[in-house]
């Protein structure tokens, strides 16, 4: 999915990003990202765009239910407009479609594979 994202909303990468006792690192992204980008703090975790200090444009949605909230699908782009609304409503369909593919929404991401390179 977050090789397929940066295509269907205008942007530069897309990544799945793990939380941790640090935050949030992104665990695989799309091959625009280039080496280990950074990631602002996401908090709070809920289908939304914002703009990083550094001017980068982000979308983020939660990925799993309330108790999964380790797990951010994570689209960016620069130089560019911020996310619409309808933009953020279509990356949300997008994690509830693979969401229900995986498992079921709501039934959280244990013991889904997420990042499965095969």
């Amino acid at each position: 999915m977050a090789d397929a994202v940066p295509g269907l909303l205008s942007a530069d990468w897309a990544g799945l990003a793990e939380g941790g006792p640090d935050g949030h690192a992104l665990v695989h992204c799309s091959l625009a990202a280039g080496p280990e980008p950074e990631l602002p703090d996401l908090a709070p975790l809920r289908p939304r765009a914002f703009t990083a200090p550094d001017g980068t444009q982000y979308a983020i949605c939660p990925i799993g239910g309330p108790e999964d909230g380790a797990w951010v699908l994570v689209v960016a782009r620069k130089d560019a407009p911020p996310f619409h609304r309808t933009e953020v409503f279509r990356l949300a369909q997008l994690v509830g479609a693979a969401e229900a593919v995986l498992g079921g929404r709501g039934s959280g991401t244990k013991g889904i594979d997420l990042v499965r390179t095969s």
